[in-house]
């Protein structure tokens, strides 16, 4: 590396060596007034005495700093001093305690260990609480954790000797059978492969083992001990120790059946083996019947099995089930006939037995053979059922209430002298009876009887909470159909029955029970009391089974019974339109105005042109329905508001509106707390006449007629928002919030007017119209309006939902619901099916076509089409 060349240069004048690093020894204090320009600087006598003060300056600051110095090192002195003193006070230690250490050689050896430990007391509340909590926290750990290592037979010991000793006490009791039963239960539901530990499970089966040997040794006669050990090691897959332990159990209890059955079942899979089996087990055992019905399940040849029966039939043959099965297998039917008549000898309660040989028979042997059972069976439910199918059998002009009188006496012979039945145990009895299939008569007329003398014909909600929880049956239906017979107006219970024929696919039996209510009595009594059945009737018939012909029928036979029933000629009229026979109606019209015209009152007579009106409307035979109305109507009935809203309307239809503004105009002097006429007559002067003032003014003057009328308020509210007053109508619709916040239809129209605002706009609003409403569906209808207004279609879906759940009635919602699906490429044939269910009457736009002169006979189907295609 080349030397640098500075080095070797002479330094400048003036340069002092390590004054740049550090280096002293000279003075460093220079003149402050040499950074002073000269001009400022002072001369003479001024220098000297800054110069002098400079030095008294200098010396003041350094007495102070030698002061504070002096002052630090007098306090280490003093600090030392005192530490000094202590250890000298406390001295090196070394000579304290010498005399109590030599002591220590005399502490005998239990003083030694009574001295307490140190402990440390840093703390100790606090550790003492959370060794606390740590001790409450204890875990048992399962036997597989510790199987390895721990010998659980010495564990258990003491567990098996009391275990023992309570088998030994509960072998000695009078009732071991059934404790042993329940110890077979217990072992049968016991899994020797649910631990893990292969150890452990070994160490179960061997404990187990010991148990159940001590169980066989403490009493060796009973059967349960043999039965309980052979499944256990049939459990643990030894099966010729299973089948030994068996034959021992065998041996020792031969006179068991259960220990039969159970050695046979372990020979199963040796048919000849159990044959043995079963022949040893009824040799000891003649009487055991369920030895016998092995022995027959044994044999599989038809032959050897009848001649099993009958050997069995030798040794019991009062039991009712071998009879059972001797006539099962035996094909002859003159030699079962037989069998049976020496069946009944041998068991004569048996019902069973009874019933098959009445059936067997002809009419006039199954009679006298019930005149032999009636002394056995008197007291019997189902002898008198039996007694009434036979009756029916073989009479096919029995009528039901000759039926039901036989069962009658029957258990009014049982129930004179014990207790009824409760009324659920005898409907199971009539369900059993459908099942079979077979008197349908008798089923009726048995459940007739037993809801006569169970409930007497009341119906009460206890009853009818017992029906509802039985099947959809033909049982359900009959006791329906007998509780309408005494309460024909509960319109529940005919619901009821009419879902339950609907289920099971029974229509024509919700018909008969119409029939048998309405026209049955010759006196036509529930007929009169409450004729809006026909029209129930009429309706299924009509809307449900497509039988408009017979619908006319019913409705026909009605009107001979009742011939001034308004309803019943409206409902034929419906119908005839329905069927397009105009002709037809009106030939009626003009019947029933000839026949009733001084027959009903004037509110009925009113209905009744109200309706021929709007059928002349219909038909366009516009001059007809004026005059009428003219001449009679608003002469007879000036306090219709409808007739002066028929008017008008069919003056506009005709172009006449200065006629139109005039019926409207007249009606609102006559009848001011109408709101439709006003709203008729501003609708006139808006749209027809365009004078928007006057409209305006008519509206007006309605709402100081009628101050609290929110369809005058909503209305003048469009009005405004029509001529571009939109801030107005939010004024109007404000005003009439605070004076009725609870109005539906005021918070409809303040959520329609903010139809064009943001979402976040609108909240609010949702929120406050769905508190004050209570979720009216009105409101909940907007809101969905308003999402799919936004393209929301999902969600709108849902309010609209809501709002047809809420109220069915209203069709706005089925029609907005329906052009919901659509937009989302839905199917709609569910809402169609739910708009014929409930059909819905009201709503502006559902309203714009039901009542629309020219479609007011559409169905609600087509009602539904207009709106939504």
């Amino acid at each position: 590396m080349d030397r640098p060349a500075f080095l070797d240069m002479d330094p400048p004048p003036g340069y002092i060596p390590g004054i740049g690093r550090g280096a002293t020894g000279f003075s460093i204090r220079g003149e402050k007034s040499a950074k002073i320009p000269n001009r400022l600087q002072q001369n003479g006598r001024s220098n000297e005495i800054s110069k002098q003060n400079k030095d008294q300056d200098l010396s003041d600051n350094d007495n102070e700093g030698d002061m504070t110095f002096n002052m630090i090192d007098k306090r280490l002195e003093m600090k030392g001093t005192k530490a000094a003193r202590v250890n000298k006070d406390k001295g090196d230690g070394k000579g304290q305690f010498s005399d109590v250490k030599r002591s220590l050689a005399t502490v005998s050896e239990e003083q030694w260990m009574n001295i307490p430990d140190a402990v440390d007391i840093t703390r100790r509340n606090k550790r003492s609480r959370l060794e606390e909590q740590l001790n409450r926290k204890t875990y048992a750990a399962p036997d597989s954790l510790v199987s390895r290592n721990v010998n659980l037979t010495k564990l258990t010991e003491e567990r098996e000797k009391i275990l023992g000793r309570q088998l030994d006490v509960a072998f000695l009791d009078k009732n071991q059978n059934n404790g042993g039963q329940d110890y077979l239960t217990q072992l049968e539901s016991l899994g020797l492969n649910t631990s893990n530990n292969v150890d452990a499970q070994d160490e179960d089966l061997q404990r187990m083992r010991i148990i159940l040997k001590s169980y066989r040794n403490s009493d060796p006669k009973s059967p349960q001990g043999w039965i309980a050990s052979a499944r256990l090691e049939e459990r643990a897959q030894k099966f010729k120790v299973a089948k030994k332990i068996i034959e021992q159990g065998c041996a020792e209890c031969p006179r068991n059946e259960d220990i039969w059955l159970e050695s046979i079942r372990h020979n199963q899979t040796d048919l000849n083996r159990c044959k043995e089996l079963v022949a040893a087990g009824i040799h000891l055992n003649p009487n055991s019947k369920s030895l016998w019905i092995k022995a027959i399940e044994l044999e599989h040849e038809p032959f050897n099995k009848h001649r099993v029966i009958k050997r069995a039939l030798q040794e019991l043959p009062n039991d009712e089930t071998l009879w059972k099965l001797v006539i099962k297998h035996e094909n002859d039917k003159d030699e079962a006939l037989k069998i049976l008549e020496k069946a009944v000898e041998f068991v004569p309660d048996s019902m069973d037995l009874w019933g098959a040989l009445v059936n067997s028979q002809s009419y006039t042997m199954a009679k006298a053979t019930l005149n032999r059972a009636r002394q056995y069976l008197l007291k019997n439910v189902d002898f008198w059922i039996l007694a009434t199918q036979l009756e029916e059998k073989h009479n096919n002009d029995v009528s039901l209430e000759e039926l039901t009188v036989l069962i009658q006496k029957g258990l009014d012979s049982i129930y004179s002298s014990e207790t009824p039945m409760p009324l659920h145990d005898l409907l199971k009895k009539a369900t059993l009876m459908e099942t079979k299939g077979t008197a349908k008569k008798t089923h009726e007329a048995y459940i007739r009887v037993v809801l006569r003398s169970q409930i007497q014909g009341t119906g009460g909600e206890a009853e009818l909470k017992i029906f509802e929880g039985l099947e959809n049956s033909l049982t359900k239906i009959y006791c329906y159909r007998i509780l309408l017979e005494t309460n024909p107006l509960k319109l529940s219970i005919w619901n009821l029955l009419k879902n339950t024929c609907e289920d099971i696919d029974k229509v024509d039996e919700l018909h008969k029970t119409f029939d048998n209510i309405l026209f049955q009595d010759q006196e036509y009594r529930i007929l009169k009391q409450s004729p809006n059945l026909v029209l129930v009737y009429a309706k299924e018939l009509w809307k449900y089974n497509k039988n408009i012909d017979k619908a006319i029928e019913v409705i026909n036979k009605a009107i001979e019974v009742i011939p001034i029933s308004l309803d019943l000629f409206f409902a034929k009229i419906k119908l005839l339109c329905e069927s397009q026979q105009f002709d037809r109606v009106e030939l009626l019209f003009e019947k029933m105005e000839n026949e009733m015209k001084n027959k009903l009152e004037n509110d009925s007579m009113g209905r009744f042109y109200y309706k021929y009106v709007n059928f002349l409307r219909f038909r366009g035979e516009n001059s007809t329905a004026i005059k009428i109305l003219e001449d009679i109507c608003l002469s007879n009935y000036d306090n219709n508001y409808k007739f002066y809203l028929q008017l008008g309307q069919i003056f506009l239809d005709i172009g006449r509106f200065e006629n139109a503004r005039e019926t409207f105009k007249v009606g609102t002097n006559k009848l001011e707390a109408c709101a439709p006429l006003w709203l008729a007559l501003a609708n006139v002067d808006e749209k027809q006449l365009k004078n928007t003032v006057k409209a305006r003014s008519d509206l007006d003057l309605g709402l100081i007629k009628n101050p609290n009328n929110e369809e005058l308020i909503v209305a003048k509210a469009q009005l405004e928002e029509r001529l571009g007053n939109k801030d107005q109508a939010k004024l109007i619709i404000a005003q009439a919030l605070k004076a009725h916040p609870e109005k539906a239809s005021l918070w409809t129209e303040s959520i329609r007017l903010l139809r064009s605002q943001k979402s976040s706009s609108k909240k609010t609003t949702f929120q406050d119209a769905l508190k004050h409403t209570k979720n009216d569906y009105r409101v909940l209808l907007e809101i969905g309006i308003s999402f799919y207004l936004d393209s929301q279609f999902v969600t709108a879906s849902k309010w609209i939902e809501r709002a047809a759940k809420a109220n069915t009635a209203y069709g706005d919602s089925w029609v907005w619901l329906c052009r919901c699906y659509r937009k989302q490429r839905k199917e709609t044939s569910s809402i169609y099916k739910q708009v014929q269910n409930h059909e819905p009457r009201y709503g502006p736009e559902w309203i714009s076509i039901s009542k629309d002169v020219k479609k007011q006979f559409a169905n609600t189907s087509q009602i539904l089409d207009f709106l939504t295609n």
